[in-house]
């Protein structure tokens, strides 16, 4: 006989997209009264568990280059304004409305402050924790824009500070009865606290650590990329010592450009040892083919379907993957885009232009003559586009790729 004891002890070989779900369906179907019939026991297994697609969560959007809503539309950040306001108010200025003007900003920076940690899914539960770290500014700016990318320290600096925080809770409890032991857990929390605090500060504000040459390297380097669209460190370092500056050494540039470059709005380009100028709002690229062609040779994926239809499928990951595929999209102004495919628990983001029929020819004739490393499959899918090639030269390519 069947036994309903044995639900759960099936490995589940029918896949619905839901793990219960699965599980009771493929557990259902050897049933004696559904072995022949697999379509009723995945209705049932549907019956039996409610499912819903996963709520996405729309994260708020800040500028490219980390400025906040205020001072990307104002060209001021929302400090800078006040303090102007009150220099206004000082020569008589503004003596009935500063007051209601401020608050106004107030609430704008709040505002701003709270979309600043929400923008980041790691942060969801930590905005007071964060606030009592300290969320100026410049703290905000810092936090769009190596957010992501240091969250693991950011986060055991939140969780230090919440953990001292507990401790000094339960202290408060029990402080007329307070001995050494309750005296000796105080001192460790608030040394604790401090702890978090340096980590907090520390991790967002590495820039502050370089001296006047390192940060008027990087200064001259956004200049290059901002007048001339993405280059290598080496050809950075060749324009600036044509600009005067000794003893540029390449090395210690690209060191510099990796560890501290977005922190003036320089960032890595799809092509290795490149970098690219960040703007408000795009990327500083200039000539877009060239581009297209250096993600095309990182994260290009050439294909003929059994029907003889040929596609180019560019596929990035991450923050950085989606602001470049994003870019060039907006650039070519072909092809499909698809941004934020969650493809696996706890894996990045993928983002990835689809190229079909006449949009594969368009991409390949602009980047062509740019491509380096799949130079040859490039070349093979053109003339198979073309008719003149009877799909040999592809199909020979593909198999040394």
């Amino acid at each position: 006989m069947w036994s309903s004891m044995s639900v759960g002890d099936i490995d589940a070989d029918i896949d619905m997209g839901n793990h219960l779900q699965s599980i009771i369906a493929s557990t259902l179907s050897v049933h004696p009264l559904l072995k022949s019939n697999v379509q009723d026991a995945m209705t049932i297994a549907k019956g039996a568990v409610f499912y819903t697609e996963p709520i996405v969560v729309e994260r708020p959007e800040f500028a490219l280059n980390g400025k906040g809503w205020v001072e990307a539309k104002f060209g001021k950040s929302a400090d800078e304004i006040k303090s102007e306001l009150a220099k206004a108010h000082e020569y008589g200025l503004l003596d009935d409305e500063l007051e209601p003007i401020i608050k106004s900003i107030d609430t704008l920076q709040e505002m701003e402050s709270q979309a600043t940690v929400a923008s980041m899914e790691w942060a969801d539960g930590y905005y007071e924790v964060m606030k009592e770290l300290g969320l100026g500014e410049r703290t905000l700016k810092a936090l769009r824009i190596h957010g992501n990318v240091r969250k693991s320290t950011l986060i055991r600096a939140c969780n230090e500070w919440q953990s001292a925080n507990q401790i000094l809770k339960t202290l408060d409890e029990f402080q007329d009865v307070w001995g050494e032991e309750e005296t000796t857990a105080w001192k460790s929390a608030m040394t604790q606290k401090q702890d978090a605090k340096q980590i907090w500060n520390n991790t967002l504000h590495q820039y502050d650590t370089l001296n006047k040459e390192q940060k008027k390297w990087l200064k001259m380097a956004y200049e290059e990329l901002n007048k001339s669209g993405p280059l290598t460190a080496r050809i950075i370092g060749e324009r600036m010592i044509d600009k005067g500056i000794k003893r540029v050494n390449v090395n210690r540039l690209a060191k510099l450009l990796k560890m501290y470059g977005e922190d003036v709005g320089i960032t890595k380009s799809m092509k290795k040892s490149e970098y690219i100028a960040v703007g408000e709002s795009e990327l500083i690229i200039k000539d877009v083919w060239p581009y297209a062609a250096s993600i095309i040779d990182e994260h290009g994926v050439f294909k003929i379907s059994q029907r003889g239809d040929p596609s180019v499928t560019l596929v990035t990951k991450g923050d950085r993957g989606r602001i470049h595929c994003n870019q060039l999209y907006k650039q070519i102004g072909f092809g499909k885009l698809q941004l934020n495919n969650r493809m696996q628990r706890g894996e990045p983001m993928e983002h990835r232009i689809e190229f079909l029929e006449e949009d594969v020819s368009k991409l390949l004739v602009g980047s062509l003559p740019y491509i380096e490393q799949k130079s040859e499959i490039a070349k093979a899918m053109s003339l198979y586009i073309l008719g003149e090639d009877d799909g040999n030269i592809l199909n020979k390519t593909m198999e040394e790729e």
